[in-house]
């Protein structure tokens, strides 16, 4: 019978098998306990998120209605000084009219002001242009709290911003501008008063505004207001000194610039966080404030999917837990039954997984893959975490593998402390080494025990049925043998069964003469994925991709065999196959008067290889090509294998005239120091970084260093994976010279390549109307 993949975390013999009841208990609390945990630290955080992002906000727009508001007051303090020096004596028989005459035209080219008065020393209302010349005007002087506020004028020798009152002659709230006019020796001569309604100031504000429940006032330093917007009960506003908040941080701060508050504000009585702005010129500060209400309303918008959705998760985790429950109590009977599993993991021991390969190959199979895997180093982990961190890593490591399995008649084995066994009934060699790619990078995840964060490293050995053995124990050998090759290969490597130097695997070798066959009988194909200039949509060149027409397993792409080419060596063949097709190509195309350049990858064995220009040479010069129409990618990871070598390698190159570009840049640790003696012509922007850029700033924070960079050393920019016509745009103005992708154009065979070269087509065919075509660009 098939053994269970999977295990609890503990399995002990029959009669001391925990009660799986209370196992779950404890599971589920620590869990729920610590996913609450975790939802209150993140609300906590997105909260203090949301309150700093208004608080930023409302700085910033307090700044700009204080600079509006000074620039105001300020202009009008000029015009009156201005004016105040053009009165004439009042001592003339025409200064009534000649003084109205000069308001009255001043009034006109300011639509801002109202009215303009002039008022006598002792308060009497002389002028005023919102009345016709000659009018009737009131006495002030019987108008107590008015009076007061003129007169106040006289005190100061520079402008004075009035209470904000309702005027007598215009009958509405405004905003008083008043500046004493004095004679030589001193005296006031007139008080000159410019008016401007309230709603002239607040019209102006409105554009500020980014809630409906926001406030903007003016507040005088002794805390009368001057205008707020909004005033629900005006009376009371303007005639009330406040003493709230605000005017406790002024008093606290008396020379600062600006700043925050928070509190219960007279105005309306109700919370509110705030920014303030003192004005330059004149003893007055700009607020602008929201209801606290209105940061827990953001932060719920902002955080109520992440957080319902987790609540829910932690639900479903406990519902699907207790179903899942009566499951488990069965199986770990089951497992307590015998001493075929491992009581740290639970899972299936040497012996069980023995019994596994036995049923399956009796069962009949045709194929079956197996590894090993080895975790590098675990007795360093072991004396960082202690025995019982180490024990929570191998059940982690456990449930790593069997996340990235997907058959559920696989066996995962715990063969003894960092050894496991993964066995894959009918999965042949290229399965079984995408598998164990696919491992490695499951385990090298970051993994958190404790206060440390760890990533493993694993070696993994592979053998397959019947290629390397045709019994259980011969596999197990054979493994085995694999996963201590891989060992002493290094840490992270992937080695394949070998019994000795002389003698290689079946499957290896099996593998390498698939491949002489599809080099034999042209089962490799090009494939050609259009680059296109992106400001034009014009081809600018194509890069070669290789496929392989497997008569068994179909179309395969480069993922799906070129890793196992590299393992097994024979990566320099089928790269020298590349180059011969692709140079063959071009020069067909060249007969029929179609010219373009060609990017063809370059491995890193290819670029060690001190024969692979002459190779290089006798290729173009067999199909009679020109060397500047082809061009290298080689990545960052292979030039800072050996970067001296690297350097040697691409100059000699380029002394044949193919140009290079450096690809997926950005991924590896190329640096900048090696980057500029590098002979690259062309830099190639990772489609990590594409992928994210309309959204991420970070990701277009990078693209644009990369552009600065490529413009220091004279390169070409290329964006590899453009998949929307957002990313399109955005990386058009950005400034990127070129770039390939599916939104493009798919990877196409030759034929249809052929006929978008022959056809000028702008690529793609249809984008959006403001994308600019290249008769615009000519113009």
């Amino acid at each position: 019978m098939t053994v269970p993949r999977s295990a609890g975390p503990t399995a002990l013999p029959e009669g001391r098998a925990p009660e799986p009841g209370r196992l779950w208990r404890r599971v589920t609390l620590l869990f729920v306990s610590g996913g609450v945990l975790v939802l209150a630290a993140f609300a906590v955080w997105s909260w203090r998120q949301s309150f700093d992002r208004i608080d930023s906000e409302l700085g910033i727009e307090v700044a700009m209605a204080a600079n509006g508001v000074d620039a105001i007051f300020s202009g009008l303090g000029n015009d009156l000084t201005y004016l105040g020096g053009r009165l004439p004596a009042r001592a003339q028989g025409d200064f009534r009219a000649r003084s109205y005459a000069l308001l009255k035209a001043y009034q006109r080219h300011h639509p801002i002001v109202a009215s303009m008065a002039l008022f006598a020393p002792d308060g009497r209302m002389l002028i005023n242009t919102a009345r016709p010349f000659g009018a009737p005007l009131p006495d002030t002087r019987h108008h107590p709290a008015v009076l007061a506020s003129i007169r106040a004028a006289l005190g100061e020798h520079g402008i004075w911003i009035g209470k904000t009152q309702k005027g007598l002659v215009l009958g509405a709230w405004r905003i008083p501008v008043r500046y004493a006019v004095r004679a030589p020796d001193g005296r006031p001569r007139f008080i000159l008063q410019a008016s401007m309604l309230l709603t002239t100031l607040t019209r102006h504000w409105r554009a500020v505004r980014m809630s409906s429940d926001m406030a903007i006032g003016l507040l005088r330093l002794d805390g009368l207001h001057v205008a707020r917007m909004p005033a629900a009960n005006p009376e009371r506003l303007y005639t009330a000194r406040m003493a709230g908040p605000l005017m406790q941080v002024l008093g606290r701060h008396p020379h600062s610039a600006g700043g925050a508050y928070r509190g219960r504000v007279q105005s309306d009585w109700t919370q509110r966080i705030g920014r303030y702005a003192r004005l330059s010129g004149f003893p007055m500060v700009v607020y602008i404030s929201v209801p606290e209400s209105a940061v827990w309303g953001a932060w719920w918008h902002d955080s109520m999917p992440f957080l319902v959705l987790s609540l829910l998760g932690l639900g479903s985790y406990v519902a699907l837990s207790r179903v899942l429950l009566q499951r488990e109590r069965a199986h770990l009977r089951e497992l307590a039954a015998g001493e075929r599993h491992d009581p740290i993991t639970g899972l299936p021991n040497l012996l069980a997984a023995r019994e596994w390969l036995e049923h399956r190959l009796a069962e009949g199979v045709r194929t079956l893959g197996l590894l090993q895997v080895h975790i590098d180093d675990f007795a360093d982990v072991h004396d960082a975490v202690g025995a019982g961190g180490a024990q929570r890593v191998l059940q982690e490591v456990a449930r790593r593998l069997f996340g990235r399995i997907s058959d559920p008649q696989a066996l995962v084995a715990h063969l003894g402390v960092e050894q496991y066994l993964v066995g894959v009934p009918g999965a042949d060699l290229l399965r079984v080494h995408r598998l164990a790619r696919r491992l490695q990078e499951a385990l090298n995840e970051p993994l958190f025990v404790g206060e440390q964060t760890l990533r493993l490293n694993a070696t993994v050995g592979v053998s397959c049925f019947p290629d390397d053995a045709d019994s259980a124990d011969d596999l197990l050998r054979a493994v085995a043998s694999a996963a201590h090759s891989a060992q002493q290969a290094g840490y992270g490597q992937i080695a394949l069964y070998d019994p000795d130097n002389s003698r290689r695997s079946v499957a290896r070798v099996g593998f390498q003469q698939a491949v002489e066959r599809a080099l034999a009988g042209d089962e490799f194909v090009l494939y050609y994925q259009p680059i296109i200039d992106l400001t034009q949509r014009r081809l600018a060149g194509a890069e070669a991709l290789i496929r392989w027409e497997d008569p068994q397993r179909g179309l395969l792409p480069p993922g799906e065999f070129i890793p196992l080419a590299e393992a097994t060596g024979r990566i320099s063949a089928i790269g020298e196959w590349v180059v011969r097709r692709a140079c063959r190509d071009l020069k067909d195309w060249e007969t029929r008067g179609l010219h373009l350049r060609l990017s063809l990858n370059l491995s890193a064995e290819e670029l060690r290889n001190p024969d692979y220009p002459l190779r290089l040479r006798r290729a173009l010069a067999v199909a009679h090509v020109d060397p500047s129409s082809l061009e290298l990618e080689v990545t960052e990871t292979a030039v800072m294998q050996d970067v001296q070598r690297s350097a040697a390698a691409l100059r000699s190159l380029t002394e044949l005239g193919v140009r290079f570009a450096i690809d997926d840049f950005g991924t590896g640790h190329a640096s900048l120091t090696y980057l500029r003696r590098l002979p690259v012509q062309v830099i190639k922007i990772d489609r990590a970084f594409v992928t994210e850029v309309v959204s991420s700033p970070a990701d277009r924070a990078i693209i644009k260093a990369v552009m600065e960079l490529a413009r220091g050393l004279g390169c070409i920019t290329v964006a590899e994976g453009i998949e929307t016509e957002a990313q399109y745009r955005l990386l058009r103005e950005f400034g990127v010279d070129r770039g390939q992708g599916f939104w493009i154009s798919r990877p196409l065979p030759r034929d249809a390549f052929e006929t978008l070269l022959r056809e000028h087509t702008q690529l793609p065919p249809q984008v959006g109307d403001d994308v600019p075509d290249a008769s615009e660009h000519r113009q």
